[in-house]
């Protein structure tokens, strides 16, 4: 028989939030359930000291980091490391000196370069001509004869493929194509021509910076910008590392987090233009070699040992979907080329940017959490 562990009430001030959780469980867990950043600027290994809460009712008993870290009086007042506290009775605490939100500000803007747009997402208005008996065209057949001769083998997917005969008939065969490259990523209802947009992300440890375009102009429309939510992880990549790889189900914890702040971006630049975010269908993301792993909920492990190994360093492509993106689902994600080891996709779209000025000498340095 499995006998339940006793649940106590956790409450956290200045929030005046509270939940119930089992004997034992991680100060830290309690929090993030509900939705507390404390910052774990060494990833909750108790080295830094810094993730100083206060007791204010209930007992948990110093650790060997407290003592550490703490004086003698801080520990009588209540005071403890947050990485190392679990729960044993109910209690509140006090985690205003750790968690109060940071103003700092997010460089958003800089030079832009002029350039000509060539989008590999573009769409097409299609008035189909609808079937006679005579006839002996399938409903993708139609279509691509529609789109032209150069579209002819236009790859469908199967979620398209499901749901064309619907959407062909709803609208009189009529419709929008949209096409990436050789693939045909939909059929929209009417024409949504002028719908066509893209996102780049600037993916750092401590910022992300995402940006709206309209693919077929070039226009930036729109940006939006955050601290990286994996800061209550580990302050720099190091520590996030260390997280993903001793702690049961990290390396998920760190993904869901980053993407969830990708997902919030993408919700606040299209509520900033009113428009669709199935309308989204492409994103191009730049960071570091580490930060790029951890959203492809890949292991950066061996980049922490000798001889600091990635596991992958070329361009990488794969759908919205499948990283659970709230983006049209078959947009393509691409994610920048690493340099080597720790110079990565951040550095490539840098070196991207000065291409057309190869008559000229550069030197680039990246004030970031990482030089």
């Amino acid at each position: 028989m499995v006998t339940k562990k006793k649940q106590v009430r956790v409450a956290f001030y200045p929030w005046n939030v509270e939940g119930t959780f089992p004997v034992g469980t991680p100060l830290l867990e309690c929090a993030r359930q509900l939705g507390i950043a404390i910052p774990l600027y060494c990833g909750g290994i108790g080295i830094c000291g810094k993730c100083r809460i206060r007791i204010l009712k209930g007992h948990m008993a110093p650790t060997a980091a407290d003592q550490e870290w703490l004086s003698d009086a801080e520990i009588k007042t209540g005071y403890r490391l947050a990485c190392r506290c679990t729960i044993q009775d109910e209690c509140t605490v006090d985690v205003e000196q750790t968690a109060v939100e940071d103003k700092s500000e997010i460089l958003t803007h800089g030079l832009r370069q002029t350039i000509e747009p060539a989008p590999a997402v573009h769409k097409r208005f299609l008035q189909l001509q609808p079937h006679q008996l005579k006839d002996n065209t399938t409903d993708l057949e139609a279509l691509r004869k529609a789109i032209g001769v150069r579209a002819a083998d236009t790859a469908v997917p199967l979620s398209l493929l499901q749901g064309l005969p619907e959407l062909l008939r709803q609208n009189q065969f009529s419709g929008t194509a949209v096409l990436r490259d050789d693939l045909l990523l939909d059929f929209e209802n009417g024409d949504t021509r002028q719908h066509c947009y893209g996102i780049a992300v600037d993916l750092g440890t401590t910022t992300v910076v995402a940006k709206l375009f309209h693919l077929d102009s070039g226009r930036l429309l729109a940006t939006s910008s955050r601290l990286n939510s994996q800061r209550t992880f580990g302050e720099d990549v190091i520590s996030r590392i260390g997280y993903a790889n001793q702690t049961p189900g990290g390396l998920a914890m760190l993904q869901d987090t980053i993407l969830a702040d990708l997902n919030d971006m993408i919700l606040d630049l299209s509520k900033q233009q009113g428009i669709d975010s199935s309308h989204i269908y492409q994103m191009v993301i730049a960071g570091n070699t580490v930060m790029q792993h951890l959203l492809l909920g890949v292991s950066p492990r061996h980049l922490a040992e000798m001889p600091y190994v990635p596991v992958f360093k070329s361009a990488f492509n794969c759908t919205a979907a499948e990283l659970h993106l709230t983006i049209h689902p078959l947009a393509s994600v691409s994610i920048f080329p690493a340099i080597g080891r720790f110079v990565g996709g951040d550095t490539a779209a840098m070196v991207l940017t000065l291409a057309e000025r190869r008559q000229q000498t550069f030197l680039a340095v990246d004030i970031g959490t990482n030089g």
